[in-house]
């Protein structure tokens, strides 16, 4: 059975070796212009020439016999990933370990020189045969940083692959190709025996193109890996020992085919090696020595040659030479040697980090554009120098950050990391961010690195006085959000007819927290200001596990939601309690309320003004909110009125004054005038957006006696007496 593989003269990129299959099938084809074709469709194909990388070889090229014993050993992280197409480990195309672990062997007997075989060299080619000082182990860790075998497998997609196909078996499983050597072990196609992508320069303009990272390796079939020296596997009679992968991981550090693809040519130095024969065309089959072409005995026993694997047995020193120039120089080869791939795992080193919350954005804002902040703990036992947040939006595209400048992470800490700016749209947003790969290993926990946050842009504005008793709809103007996602404010039936509550005694997320927030409100025209509102709430104490922290805060913003940074209210557990009642109930009496007053006035004359009542869940019980009502006044105690008007007479202080308390059901404008008993008019006043003031009418040049207060409220009309004592 012949073996073939064949490297374009002009694009030397990747390697194929294309083999006629047992019972006299004739070869199909090399493959190489498959290859090529793929990589260009993808964008992907090598930038420089052979003729370019090979001048830049040349001027690096070590003399491998000088070097020999004498340099510290090169050490190949390697990775075998088995694309299987679903069967049992160690069966069909899910080849066993111990296959895995004898192609590993193979690799290092041949390049040490280590071969059982190496006796079978011709004397002739013994002065040339060369060593190179190498190792490849199968990977200790994974890119994460955890324990491997080295091994992975994965049920590929297709039950077997072309060279067609190359980029998506590549993607089924893949690590980094900088720090480890990637070899695929799956059933390939047709004739193919394997193929491997050939190495680069670091000339500045000739870099290849970024996506040839994602396929650097070596590809081979399941019937050509490991060698029936170690066991019984199930493997090609020709190609038994191991010696396909060779000659590919040859093509992967640098090395051409012996007889350098010249098409039959003689008197060339097509592999640019100088201790190889010359030859016009590979060899196939096992051969006696010598063999004669192109005047001299040919080199049919040298790994990069086309012989069944029982008749190959050598590098040469030249060949060796230019392994340790790619070694030394090339990207991707020369980074594998300091590959963590190659270090035990360190399993007394616990890198976990949790993504503690986001606190900024604030869960309700006018501004689209915001900061995120996020705070991170150390669970660890080291510290923490680097990681990795990702965030999106909506769960759309996601954006991410490799943080590599952290100090001062120690175990048991915490840091707050403000990401770039986020654009959220407006309505309701959903923030969400994960950390992970602490000082780039995987998390211990990754339970807790990923949370969410609910952001809502809202600009509905409003001016006070106001009122909201949410019997109508408001859902426009008040923004109800829990950040976290977990249980918000509902609507329930009171005796204040509909009103808000939190169902605590159903929730057993302790710190869950729910926030009602104002529209954005206007309190430039106020000098004083204030705000009342009604809770119903029973205390629960801890009996029956239950817990007695649940906690109300009035928060206050003064630029449009962008940070709630003032706390005007704040009541935990019994402080809540409308009585020691403990009961879970719907209130259903004015009794089972608390009216509650906050003072305004240092927000008086700002115009971007918000309120948050927010509720923080501890598994206690039921809260009520209801009449939430804003005055432009501060007074702790004003008059109840429950007519749409009061009229107070005037008082023995200034008695030409009186007072008119109104309590309207909406905000509209209200005209009044005093006449005296002869109907001649002594004060008249427009007043606007009228609620629940209290307004003193200025009446100093009345004289003692019986006067008329006419009211024009919207399109209704009162009348009452006043009487003005001197």
């Amino acid at each position: 059975m012949q073996k073939c593989c064949t490297v374009g003269r002009v694009i030397m990129a990747v390697c194929l070796m294309v083999c006629s299959w047992a019972n006299g099938w004739a070869q199909d084809r090399c493959g190489i212009v498959d290859i090529m074709q793929n990589l260009r469709s993808n964008k992907r194909s090598i930038r420089e020439s052979d003729e370019q990388f090979e001048q830049w070889l040349k001027q690096r090229k070590v003399n491998a016999a000088a070097r020999t014993g004498v340099e510290e050993k090169f050490y190949i992280p390697v990775v075998v990933h088995v694309i299987h197409r679903g069967e049992a480990v160690g069966t069909g195309t899910n080849i066993s370990d111990a296959q895995i672990i004898s192609q590993i062997k193979v690799l290092n007997n041949d390049f040490n020189r280590l071969n059982a075989d190496a006796s079978n060299t011709p004397s002739e080619f013994q002065s040339v045969a060369g060593s190179l000082n190498i190792e490849f182990v199968l990977a200790k860790q994974d890119p994460d940083g955890d324990e491997t075998t080295g091994i992975v497998r994965v049920k590929g997609s297709r039950t077997s692959w072309s060279t067609s196909n190359d980029g998506a078996l590549k993607a089924t499983s893949y690590w980094p190709a900088e720090d480890y050597l990637n070899i695929w072990v799956t059933n390939l196609s047709s004739t193919l025996l394997g193929y491997a992508q050939f190495p680069v320069s670091d000339l500045a303009g000739l870099e290849d193109a970024d996506d040839n990272r994602l396929t650097d390796g070596v590809v081979i079939d399941y019937l050509v890996f490991g060698s029936s020296d170690d066991g019984s596997f199930d493997l090609d009679d020709d190609f038994d020992k191991g010696r396909t992968t060779t000659h590919e991981v040859g093509h992967y550090l640098g090395l051409r085919h012996i007889w350098g693809d010249d098409g039959g040519a003689c008197g060339g130095d097509g592999d640019y090696v100088s201790d190889t024969p010359d030859q016009s065309e590979e060899s196939s089959g096992c051969l006696t020595h010598p063999q004669t072409t192109c005047g001299v005995h040919k080199m049919f026993q040298n790994y990069m040659d086309y012989t069944d694997d029982a008749c190959m047995n050598m590098f040469t020193q030249d060949q060796v030479g230019r392994m340790i120039t790619v070694m030394e120089n090339s990207p991707r080869r020369k980074t594998l040697p300091a590959s963590k791939g190659l270090e035990e795992p360190d399993n007394t080193s616990i890198k976990d980090i949790a993504l503690v919350k986001i606190t900024e954005p604030s869960p309700v804002r006018c501004e689209e554009s915001a900061t995120s902040v996020i705070v991170i703990r150390n669970n660890g036992n080291v510290n923490v120098t680097s990681l990795q947040i990702t965030y999106s939006i909506n769960s759309g595209t996601e954006t991410t950050v490799s943080k590599t400048d952290i100090t001062d992470f120690a175990p048991g800490t915490e840091i707050s990391v403000p990401l770039s700016t986020v654009n959220f749209s407006d309505g309701e947003n959903i923030l969400t961010v994960s950390v992970s790969k602490p000082n780039g290993y995987t998390d211990k926990n990754a339970s807790d690195n990923e949370l969410s946050k609910t952001v809502v842009v809202n600009t509905a504005s409003d001016i006070i006085p106001l009122r909201q008793n949410f019997d109508a709809s408001f859902a426009d103007q008040w923004t109800l959000v829990n950040p976290s996602g977990g249980m918000n404010w509902q609507t329930i039936t009171t005796n204040y007819n509909q009103s808000l509550y939190f169902n605590a005694a159903a929730n057993e997320i302790e710190g869950d927290a729910a926030w009602l927030v104002s529209p954005v409100l206007d309190f430039s025209a106020a000098t004083t200001a204030s705000v009342f509102f009604d809770l119903s709430y029973r205390y629960l104490s801890s009996d029956g596990n239950r817990n007695d922290l649940d906690n109300l805060q009035v928060l206050a913003s003064t630029d449009c939601g962008v940070t709630y940074d003032k706390v005007l209210f704040n009541e935990t557990g019994t402080a809540l309690s409308v009585s020691d009642d403990a009961v879970n109930s719907t209130p259903t009496k004015a009794e089972d309320w608390n009216r509650n007053y906050v003072k305004l006035t240092d927000f008086a004359g700002k115009s971007n003004v918000r309120l948050a009542f927010v509720f923080t869940n501890d598994n206690g019980n039921n809260i009520y909110i209801d009449n939430i009502e804003f005055f432009v006044s501060d007074d702790p105690n004003p008059n109840s009125v429950n007519n749409p008007f009061v009229v107070y007479d005037s008082d023995p202080i200034t008695p030409s004054d009186f007072y008119i308390t109104f309590n309207l059901t909406e905000r509209q404008p209200v005209q009044y005038e005093l006449t005296d008993m002869m109907g001649r008019q002594v004060v008249a006043q427009q007043l606007d957006d009228v609620l629940n003031q209290t307004y003193e009418v200025n009446a100093e040049h009345t004289s003692t006696g019986i006067y008329f207060l006419r009211l024009q409220i919207g399109q209704n009309y009162y009348t009452a007496k006043v009487y003005m004592g001197k």
